[in-house]
């Protein structure tokens, strides 16, 4: 039986790759063993590590060579009929605004069969909604 795919969010993804994050532990434990993300997951972890304040911000090449080493499968990305399905399940279930990303998010983890690892609180019950199992980080 092949084992099961596991894949997190920007939430996880940023504590994890940031040593001075206060829930670095418990996120790059997490992250062991992932080898593959939502491909938004990718852009959003690549626009919050470029923007850091207070002199954190990583150059976007490192950040780019970070997450292609660190996760090196191919991203977990929607087809052409599956976004049209998403859309659908957004419009249907009233989500809106920038609980759009996560609804992305989710809908793409959950299309893939992947249990989804999560620190935002937030976005859980957007998470839910779409479908998704998801697993509570720290």
């Amino acid at each position: 039986m092949a084992a099961r795919l596991i894949t997190a969010d920007t939430s996880v993804v940023v504590a994890g790759l940031t040593g001075w994050h206060e829930a670095h532990q418990p996120s790059l434990r997490a992250l062991r063993g992932i080898t593959r993300l939502p491909g938004h997951v990718l852009v959003e972890t690549t626009s919050v590590l470029t923007r850091l304040p207070g002199g954190r911000a990583i150059a976007p090449t490192d950040v780019v060579h970070s997450l292609r080493s660190e996760f090196a499968g191919a991203p977990l990305c929607l087809s052409p009929a599956e976004h049209h399905e998403f859309l659908e399940a957004v419009a249907r279930s009233r989500i809106v605004g920038g609980s759009l990303y996560d609804a992305l998010v989710g809908f793409t983890a959950g299309s893939a069969g992947a249990l989804l690892r999560t620190r935002d609180r937030r976005a859980q019950r957007t998470y839910e909604v779409m479908g998704v199992e998801i697993e509570k980080v720290g």
